[in-house]
């Protein structure tokens, strides 16, 4: 989300600005982007290459924009230089990134079981067709009909529909609604640039869009351009827009009707509220979440939730309050990466989050360290979840650890600690003498 945000308010000072000083500033924005997250390395890649060659006529002046926007890579490297980490950084970012599984076969298979799959392929026979034959009268006899804008409605239509969904389900659906727009934002795009038949501006933003909502999209964790629905959505308004202004039709009256958009905004609007009481990530709606985490730690703030989570946190501090020496040597496992900040503590593994869609491509290098940590440090406490953690608001569902998981190689390698807890197992590195 971070890197969406950086990588938008880069694009206007990149693309619409020429004087230097903005055009360092877009720069430093797609720098931010990428350090954010490092997918977007393609698309701050690509903006600095467009960039360059944008005043390739002053070869100078280019190296100086683009080395001044880089100045927080330069930084980063340093940082990098100074704790030794260079090759650890190389190794991770040259790993197992399953681009081909996360960028290309998910949106194949979304597209196939997309409920707007059978429009979006009659859309685009007909893209083809008034290609095609545009030197017959069809295009015109499209556009005269007021076909583009019927079609354009019924996108719009639908697209409201998933909208309306979305913020009624009791659950959150990160994959439904944005590969929905997202295919259909591409094919409607599509129709307008065969319709218009030139490439203008909005399609040039809807490819930014559609680039930008793809790259966020590369993840083994969270594979759905849900980090760019809101891009998705307004490039999806200025193409509907377009066919509704470029050639109106009667239809395209009743659609300009500030009373109908306001009534629109207004659904959504009281939609959204809605939606957000009742889905929060990771727990229940508003009613349900009755208990402060500051009961556990202040630094939690006035963040509220429901009572199993309190008792799994509760349950947490004190178990790590009662371990000697357990500060600054205790690795929670595998999802609690708030714990070292909550605690003020300095995790002592090598990741926050030790599950698989963290480490991929790098399992020998983790199993090294996590080893090297059982092997030589004299106290290290391992504090294993043994419920779901990440299924709390549901219930208390168990863990099983395979023989794959890193889990493994502490439970073979370390001493238990019982503890009386429905929510951890603990174990401990076995030079330590207590």
């Amino acid at each position: 989300i971070d890197a969406v945000f950086w990588i938008v308010l880069a694009m206007p000072f990149i693309l619409l600005k020429s004087r230097s000083l903005w055009v360092i500033a877009g720069l430093l924005f797609v720098s931010f982007a990428a350090l954010s997250r490092q997918n977007f390395a393609i698309l701050s890649l690509i903006a600095f290459i467009y960039v360059f060659y944008k005043n390739i006529n002053n070869p100078v002046k280019a190296v100086f924009i683009c080395l001044t926007g880089a100045i927080p890579f330069f930084l980063y490297l340093i940082m990098l230089i100074k704790h030794g980490a260079v090759d650890l950084f190389i190794g991770q970012i040259t790993g197992q990134t399953e681009l081909l599984e996360t960028g290309l076969i998910q949106y194949i298979k979304r597209f196939i079981l997309s409920y707007t799959g059978a429009l979006n392929l009659i859309c685009l026979f007909i893209c083809g067709l008034l290609y095609f034959k545009k030197q017959s009268l069809l295009k015109q006899i499209f556009i005269e009909k007021g076909f583009h804008s019927v079609v354009s409605v019924i996108y719009a239509f639908i697209a409201l529909i998933h909208i309306v969904r979305y913020f009624l389900l009791d659950y959150a659906d990160i994959f439904v609604m944005p590969f929905e727009l997202f295919f259909m934002l591409g094919v409607i795009s599509l129709l307008n640039f065969v319709v218009t038949g030139k490439f203008t501006l909005i399609h040039f933003y809807v490819i930014i869009v559609l680039f930008i909502s793809w790259v966020s999209s590369i993840s083994l964790g969270a594979n759905t351009p849900v980090f760019a629905t809101g891009l998705l959505i307004s490039a999806f308004i200025l193409i509907i827009a377009d066919f509704q202004l470029r050639y109106p039709v009667k239809l395209s009256k009743i659609l300009q009707s500030r009373i109908i958009i306001i009534c629109i905004s207004l659904i959504i609007f009281v939609l959204t509220v809605y939606s957000q009481r009742q889905v929060n990530y990771r727990d229940l709606g508003h009613k349900k979440i009755t208990e402060g985490l500051d009961y556990v730690s202040e630094e939690f703030g006035k963040i509220r939730t429901n009572p199993r989570t309190l008792a799994y946190y509760s349950d947490l501090a004190d178990i790590y309050n009662s371990l000697p020496d357990s500060k600054n040597n205790t690795v929670v496992i595998p999802n609690n990466a708030v714990f070292y900040p909550i605690m003020k503590i300095r995790n002592p593994a090598v990741l926050d989050w030790i599950q698989p869609e963290e480490y991929s491509g790098q399992e020998k290098r983790l199993f090294e360290e996590i080893d090297y940590l059982i092997s030589n440090n004299e106290i290290t406490y391992f504090i294993l979840d043994k419920v779901d953690s990440k299924r709390l608001h549901e219930g208390s569902f168990p863990v099983f650890y395979n023989e794959s998981h890193i889990t493994h190689t502490i439970i073979a390698n370390c001493k238990e600690i019982k503890v009386n807890s429905d929510f951890f197992m603990v174990f401990k590195t076995k030079k330590s003498n207590f």
